[in-house]
């Protein structure tokens, strides 16, 4: 699963998403880690769930999940 954080210059660096979700999300200055990669990583099917609660509580909506197939999965917020 990809999971994007866009549009990156949104990105309020509130550390909502590092906090719900700290094994997919970090933070190294002022970029949001998306599992080691700034801004779009990789990261394993289960942790999804993980990585929708992050998204449905992104306060600026703007974590983006993309399965497999490359079907955009619904983000929360």
């Amino acid at each position: 699963m990809r999971v994007l954080i866009e549009p990156r210059e949104a990105c309020i660096l509130c550390m909502v998403c590092v906090a719900i979700c700290p094994e997919v999300f970090s933070i190294r200055g002022d970029k949001i880690l998306v599992s080691g990669t700034p801004w779009r990583g990789e990261a394993p099917r289960d942790m999804e769930p993980c990585i929708e609660a992050a998204s449905s509580n992104c306060p600026v909506d703007i974590i983006v999940l993309e399965q497999d197939n490359d079907e955009e999965a619904p983000s929360g917020g």
